[in-house]
């Protein structure tokens, strides 16, 4: 598993603010958690990522960006509103 930590920023609806936490994979690629919460983040296509209640699934509310990382500034889809930006914990 990699350790890598995320910290998700922004005044969102839902709020889905916090730490995410690596636990696992998914489609073999690193898969992380919201500390606390039910959001995931997860690889969405192989050009971007995706924070929603189920990994790779958009769901009701979700956000994405186009990356090679987690990191970056993402856009709301379906019911989410707020711009939402991710960023690596060193």
């Amino acid at each position: 598993m990699i350790d890598e930590t995320y910290l998700c920023e922004g005044t969102l609806t839902p709020d889905v603010t916090g730490t995410y936490k690596s636990v696992g994979f998914y489609i073999g690629k690193p898969l992380f958690k919201l500390v606390g919460g039910d959001w995931y983040c997860s690889r969405y296509t192989s050009e971007s990522w995706l924070i929603s209640l189920s990994p790779g699934t958009e769901g009701a509310a979700w956000w994405y960006v186009v990356s090679d990382t987690p990191a970056g500034v993402y856009t709301p889809g379906g019911t989410a509103t707020g711009a939402l930006t991710m960023s690596l914990i060193v």
